[in-house]
């Protein structure tokens, strides 16, 4: 069995991921499974046994009863309920884990639910036994203290720190000082929130480390493999990870990406979520795109574009953390082995707006703007264009020539939290952006203007071999 030693003592729940709505459900899932069989009967037996025939030999439901038992034994609104006395075998504990997930899948607000639960009393005829002010904000804090998501709050207007019941800026150069943040949108604060990955990682890998462990055997074993749907199976995974001599020597290197996009919730139109969130990728491709096998570093909540001291803070204990697990890795006992886990930094994906709040590049107004090669971009009209030419000498940039340009501050580049970690060279773009909405559309539009057009290039691209196509994969500015 996989065991994982963690720096704390763990309290007898089990660890979850910080996404909420995955957290509890991974724990009802664990509740339910058990009884799922006997659940089914029993509410057979039980629908049966509550139609009665009336008069006219109809069939009717008696109308709902609210369970006053339940309600006398948990009127301590201290104690968080675990007994099983309600109906349909639920036990109070997997209601109190429902009734988190329901907040957080319809992100409902405090005022939303104290009238919620004022509606349940008068429908009831009394206050409901489970309360969200007590119950769930215990299971809350149970179940997340070692995540230790922290809060950070600064102005909108000067990027100042601000407490977190201050509700106005005191810097005397703000523009907005002493206006309270409640009052108007342009005023609210941003707020930052780390959240620790290694207890998240650690229960990744306690799920999938047979996996990972059995495709890195498989890959020294057999070099490089004919799978090109794997990203697992090109030879820049394999260079990445660990040796051969590391893997017999019981050492076993983790690879993560790291992306970064900042997105408007449909509820909340005053700010912008800027999400941090990790992969696995020695996971196969169909389970490392679950939710559930994401870490979440942390996310910003700001109106406009996240600042450098934002995004300080929000990779300052993600690169504390990294270079932990690079002085004591994690310990895997599996199959009779202790295996070191080491964990790697290998790709990264964003936008060009992400990138250029993480590093300040691309800058589509510097001659040199450009965040993957060395061409001189020159001014046609309004805009501003980067052409290769055969006399010219073509360099991409690379992790060193970053490093230059940032302590150097020219080209636009910056030394930024995030340099620190992976360099812009390391991002890829993703399909949405390259293909949907990128290049790829822009190249197709003159030439397939019309559905004739369209489906005589599905045609023609579908006789040309994958070694052609694949030369499109292969730009990178």
């Amino acid at each position: 069995m996989t065991t994982i030693p963690r720096k704390r003592v763990r309290s007898s729940l089990p660890s979850i991921n910080a996404s909420g709505v995955r957290a509890y459900g991974l724990r009802f899932e664990e509740q339910m499974i058990g009884n799922r069989n006997e659940y089914m009967i029993d509410e057979q037996q039980e629908q049966q046994e509550s139609m009665v025939m009336t008069e006219s030999g109809r069939r009717e439901t008696p109308p709902l009863e609210y369970d006053s038992d339940a309600i006398l034994h948990y009127q301590d609104q201290n104690e968080l309920p675990t007994d099983d006395s309600g109906r349909r075998d639920t036990t109070m504990y997997e209601r109190v884990i429902y009734y988190a997930m329901y907040v957080l899948l319809f992100a409902l607000s405090e005022e939303e639910i104290t009238r919620m639960e004022y509606l349940m009393a008068v429908i009831y005829g009394t206050p409901p036994p489970i309360s969200y002010h007590v119950h769930v904000r215990k299971l809350n804090k149970q179940l997340l203290q070692e995540y230790r998501r922290d809060r950070y709050f600064f102005c909108s207007s000067c990027n100042g720190e601000m407490h977190g019941g201050q509700v106005a800026c005191q810097n005397n150069s703000c523009g907005i000082r002493g206006i309270s943040t409640k009052r108007a949108k342009l005023t609210q604060r941003i707020e930052v929130h780390p959240v620790n990955i290694i207890p998240q990682l650690s229960d990744v890998l306690t799920s999938n480390f047979e996996q990972i462990l059995h495709k890195h055997e498989e890959i020294h074993m057999n070099g490089d493999l004919e799978d090109r749907s794997d990203i697992r199976s090109f030879p820049g995974y394999r260079e990445a990870i660990e040796t051969a001599d590391e893997f017999r020597q019981g050492q076993i290197k983790v690879l993560l990406s790291v992306s970064l996009d900042g997105f408007r919730p449909k509820r909340i139109a005053k700010r912008e979520i800027w999400p941090l969130y990790l992969r696995v990728e020695g996971l196969p491709q169909s389970d490392a795109n679950k939710y559930h096998n994401f870490l979440l570093a942390g996310a910003i909540y700001s109106r406009l574009k996240p600042s450098d001291k934002m995004m300080e803070t929000l990779f300052s204990r993600f690169e504390s953390e990294l270079a932990s697990l690079r002085d004591a890795p994690i310990e895997v006992e599996f199959g009779g082995i202790t295996w070191n886990v080491k964990v790697q930094l290998y790709k990264g994906v964003a936008d060009m707006a992400a990138q250029q709040a993480l590093y300040g590049t691309p800058r589509w107004t510097s001659d040199y703007g450009c965040s993957k090669c060395y061409i001189k971009g020159n001014r046609i009209e309004r805009s501003r264009v980067w052409i290769a030419t055969n006399d010219e000498d073509l360099r991409t940039r690379s992790r060193e020539s970053y490093e230059i340009d940032g302590e150097r501050e020219q080209y636009g580049i910056k030394k930024t939290p995030a340099m620190r970690l992976i360099p812009p060279c390391d991002f890829i773009g993703d399909a949405l952006h390259v293909c949907s909405e990128g290049v790829t559309r822009d190249r197709l539009r003159g030439t397939t203007t019309t559905l004739h057009g369209f489906c005589l290039f599905l045609m023609v691209a579908s006789q040309n071999k994958a070694s052609n196509i694949r030369q499109l994969s292969n730009v990178t500015c």
